[in-house]
């Protein structure tokens, strides 16, 4: 299986190549640039490994989301997907600075990290 990460501004991905076709098995969506105090949408879909064309979600995985704070903190937010394998979470940056987001799905074995900047 080849793995290959991609960060663009707003969505971080992995995919993997199952056979000939690529599936997105994790996929995270947030904006690059938040309003300090402003809720935090933090969302994505979990798909089926073992679905060659991925369209199936994964439903009921724990999915954690670590966010590290300019100051180096760091708040653990968890949740489940749904039964289409969608999960949300959302978090309130409470000063300016960069942010790091690590969203964890021990099921699928992946990791995404990507950040946000809060102004």
């Amino acid at each position: 299986m080849a793995l290959l990460v991609i960060v663009g501004a707003t969505t971080a991905t992995i995919i993997a190549s199952l056979s000939s076709t690529p599936v997105e098995l994790l996929t995270v969506n947030l904006p690059k640039e938040i309003g300090v105090g402003k809720p935090l949408k933090i969302s994505g879909v979990v798909r089926d490994p073992a679905n060659p064309n991925g369209t199936f979600g994964l439903p009921g995985v724990n999915v954690t989301v670590q966010i590290t704070t300019p100051d180096f903190s760091v708040s653990v937010l968890s949740t489940s997907t749904t039964m289409s394998g969608t999960w949300q979470v959302f978090y309130t940056a409470a000063v300016a600075g960069v942010y790091i987001v690590r969203v964890e799905v021990a099921v699928v074995h992946r990791t995404v990290t990507t950040e946000f900047k809060a102004v």
